[in-house]
């Protein structure tokens, strides 16, 4: 099975947002009234947050040796997307969240599709 995250942040986060607003921003993998996230410092904290079993296998991917995998694709220098595939838990996804939303950035579930809060 596989699942995919998104993450991204508004410049003005506390501004009241549509579904429409959310969708639209997600398909167009865009920029405009998005805040850039510090992928250095996400990246970095993502590494910590990951279980020994999880290996980080390139620049892109952890992968488990039971089988999962999980892709990390920058869509742009504002939004992240994970991709869970394989052996994952609901525990490997939740993980990614929480790292996110410390980011400020709540998940966007594209299967769906909505935008949480933290």
């Amino acid at each position: 099975m596989s699942y995919d995250l998104v993450f991204w942040r508004y410049s003005d986060e506390g501004t009241p947002r549509t579904h429409a607003d959310h969708l639209a921003i997600y398909t167009a993998n865009g920029t405009e009234g998005l805040e850039p996230l510090p992928k250095g410092e996400v990246e970095s904290a993502l590494h910590s947050a990951m279980p020994e079993d999880w290996v980080f296998d390139d620049e892109s991917a952890w992968v488990r040796e039971t089988g999962g995998t999980i892709q990390i694709y920058w869509s742009s220098p504002c939004m992240v997307l994970f991709h869970l595939y394989g052996k994952w838990s609901g525990g490997d996804a939740n993980r990614l969240i929480g790292v996110m939303n410390g980011f400020g950035c709540p998940l966007f579930d594209p299967q769906i599709p909505e935008r949480f809060q933290p």
